[in-house]
């Protein structure tokens, strides 16, 4: 990070938001990611985020829950790391957030 920089405009730096951003530059087709940057921001859609959770599912064996991905709040790549890391230690999905695909 420079001195002019943001904490919000770094790079993904642990592995979950790494893992969060490699998937939204793959399936979203962005070049730059950042851990501010949410999903509907940089093009999301429903097509996408089913996408998304199934890759999520199936190759880190949690599931997220898809309203958290359409609220700008939650849905930053930080917010969804640290999503992924809760599900991955186990942790109960926050009130609200019961894991249901979008249509």
């Amino acid at each position: 990070m420079t001195p002019d920089q943001a904490p919000e405009d770094q790079e993904p730096r642990t592995p979950s938001e790494k893992y969060m951003a490699s998937l939204g530059k793959e399936l979203i087709g962005l070049e730059t990611v950042r851990i501010s940057h949410t999903f509907l921001g940089v093009g999301g859609n429903s097509l996408t985020l089913n996408i998304i959770l199934n890759r999520i599912e199936t190759e880190r064996g949690v599931a997220l829950s898809p309203q958290q991905f359409f609220d700008d709040d939650k849905s930053s790549v930080l917010e969804l790391a640290k999503a992924l890391d809760a599900a991955l230690a186990g942790e109960p999905a926050a009130p609200g957030t019961s894991d249901q695909r979008c249509s």
